[in-house]
């Protein structure tokens, strides 16, 4: 199931390897963000997810985050098609036309799923977090002249 998220959750994912020295640090940031739960059927908390907007050059753009356990199993095709639609909506509903995301590099399930979702790496981030390089992820949006999400 994938609901709401609700105060704490993120303290509760197992991250995987790759993303435990960030959930030691950025967990409590899910606390202020548009943020999702994924439970499992036991109501263990396998991931969170959200994203952020701000403006960024005269422009409203979002970042998204995620937090995705190592237990997270087959309820990861579930996250991946809840994102599929609620990334494109929420921007659209938002105005926003560029949403972004980093992957640290050598984290290839990472890049994997920023790939099915629709993101393009669009530049290296050397030294970004922890001494890691990291790839900067962009999705882009474009609105039709009857305000439809192309």
């Amino acid at each position: 199931m994938i609901r709401d998220y609700q105060s704490g959750d993120a303290f509760f994912v197992v991250p995987q390897a790759c993303q435990a020295r960030e959930a030691q640090i950025f967990a409590e940031g899910f606390e202020h963000i548009a943020a999702y739960t994924v439970v499992s059927e036991n109501g263990d908390i396998l991931a969170v997810c959200g994203f952020d907007v701000f403006e960024f050059h005269g422009e409203q753009v979002a970042q998204c985050y995620a937090l995705i356990g190592q237990n997270i199993g087959r309820k990861l095709m579930q996250l991946t098609r809840f994102l599929e639609r609620k990334i494109p909506e929420q921007a659209f509903c938002l105005g926003i036309r560029r949403v972004f995301m980093t992957v640290q590099d050598d984290f290839l399930q990472a890049k994997r799923f920023a790939d099915l979702l629709g993101f393009k790496s669009v530049r290296v981030l050397a030294n970004f977090f922890g001494g890691k390089t990291y790839q900067l992820y962009e999705r882009k949006f474009y609105y039709g002249g009857s305000g439809s999400l192309n």
